[in-house]
């Protein structure tokens, strides 16, 4: 008798654009460089996102589980769509004693590179049991038109 057994398979995202590798990295060697050498972290924690391409649209998720939609901020400015907001702690009192905590608070940022064809004046978003879904509708790309010489 065989047993059956699964196989996990962990998938790395790969940046489509050497930029989005440069955006998405930098933050990572800044906080782990400032964490390590100073005791310090710039970043309070780093939610998990997901970026799909689908044919009429992008679309963003970020896992922000425990953040109220009041403490998240989008904006989108110069090709970059920007994730930002806080985590706190709501139920910490001084007087309890904190055994173990896995659970990161603070402050939070992601840069997302958006593709050229992005029609940025239509992006839509979603807050919904702690997932944040944007909705990037893409622009009609408009065809190279020939010139006829007088």
């Amino acid at each position: 008798m065989r047993k059956n057994k699964m196989k996990v398979k962990n998938i790395k995202p790969r940046p489509t654009f050497l930029s989005d590798m440069l955006v998405s990295n930098f933050g990572e060697l800044a906080d782990s460089f400032f964490n390590e050498e100073f005791g310090n972290s710039t970043q309070g924690f780093k939610p998990a996102i997901e970026v799909k391409e689908k044919e009429s649209q992008f679309e963003v998720k970020a896992s922000l589980a425990g953040i109220k939609k009041e403490d998240i901020s989008i904006e989108v400015e110069d090709n970059r769509l920007k994730i930002s907001g806080v985590r706190s702690s709501s139920s910490e009192k001084e007087e309890d004693k904190v055994h173990m905590s896995e659970f990161r608070y603070g402050k939070f940022e992601r840069v997302i590179l958006l593709a050229k064809n992005a029609n940025y004046d239509k992006i839509e978003a979603q807050f919904e049991d702690g997932i944040l879904t944007i909705i990037v509708p893409k622009q009609e790309v408009l065809k190279p038109k020939n010139i006829t010489i007088k």
